[in-house]
């Protein structure tokens, strides 16, 4: 993960999980994509929103793989992104 005082190093992060998640996709890779677009969740300023356009873009079972994989994010003591609460995102997509 970038350093998050470098917003310049943050975004091109950002965008490189979202790319690298999205062609995994099209691979049919679905958990390295997972993986990749957990990592873009977990620096993004506005986690909801991304979740929004996910739930109506990725496939349902992708979906499901995702919000799995930030919940055990949210969990790790190791998370380094305050920005993803589950309850916050569980709330947000219900």
């Amino acid at each position: 993960m970038p350093d998050r005082s470098d917003q310049a190093a943050l975004q091109k992060f950002f965008f490189d999980e979202i790319q690298k998640g999205e062609e995994l996709l099209a691979a049919g890779e679905f958990e390295a994509s997972v993986k990749h677009l957990t990592n873009a969740i977990a620096i993004s300023g506005q986690p909801q929103q991304l979740l929004q356009v996910f739930q109506q873009t990725l496939p349902p079972d992708v979906f499901k793989m995702l919000m799995n994989s930030l919940a055990l994010a949210a969990k790790s003591p190791t998370t380094t992104a305050p920005n993803t609460s589950m309850d916050t995102l569980g709330d947000t997509l219900d």
